[in-house]
């Protein structure tokens, strides 16, 4: 009986020991399972906060779209206006080469005119000139008659 109670005592510590061994590993289990359990609780927190900053990233991504919409249409705007002002510009410009070639020609026609001018009072002044000279003459003429009927006359 005794071998039979050694055998039992035996099985006893070698499932006493084994038990212990599943203790063990069951203790570490369960608290790898609240380690495990506190990760899932920080990657949730972490998760939520990153939801959060997502939604905040895209709200300033909206308020930053509509602020670059606003933006490019002001742009838009004042290149329009720009791109009028140059128009208007060239407009303007067409309008003053056009009076200055206006201004060339009637220039031109003046100048021809001057020495139109020019060449008239040149002729002009060859006629009184010879008219001068002929009034001279007649006036001696004249003198010379008057003295011939005084002398004659009396």
């Amino acid at each position: 009986m005794l071998q039979n109670d050694s055998c039992v005592f035996l099985f006893l510590a070698v499932c006493g020991v084994l038990c212990a061994n599943l203790w063990v590993k069951y203790k570490r289990l369960i608290q790898k399972c609240g380690e495990m359990e506190r990760e899932k609780d920080l990657m949730m927190m972490e998760n939520e906060e990153l939801r959060n900053k997502l939604c905040c990233a895209e709200r300033e991504m909206g308020l930053l779209k509509g602020e670059i919409m606003e933006k490019g249409d002001s742009l838009a705007k004042a290149n329009s206006e720009i791109s009028e002002a140059i128009l208007a510009h060239q407009m303007e410009k067409m309008k003053w080469q056009e009076a200055r070639k206006q201004d060339e020609r009637q220039l031109t026609r003046n100048k021809i005119e001057l020495a139109i001018g020019k060449n008239y009072v040149k002729e002009i002044k060859k006629e009184h000139k010879g008219l001068k000279a002929q009034v001279d003459y007649l006036q001696q003429v004249k003198v010379c008659l008057f003295l011939l009927t005084l002398l004659f006359g009396l």
